[in-house]
């Protein structure tokens, strides 16, 4: 499925500064699920460095 999309060009490859995994996962009905692990991305993101107060 995905090398019969890639050579379609229905998907390319991206390089980006922010990598991350993307995976399809067979599931039990043989159907695909798509897994995007965002850690590295998470990474690099500015954390919200201010707390809310109790209001």
């Amino acid at each position: 499925y995905i090398n019969k999309n890639f050579k379609k060009k229905f998907i390319r490859e991206l390089t980006l500064e922010a990598e991350y995994i993307i995976i399809f996962i067979s599931k039990k009905n043989r159907s695909l699920q798509l897994y995007i692990d965002f850690k590295k991305l998470n990474n690099i993101i500015i954390k919200n460095k201010y707390l809310l107060l109790n209001i």
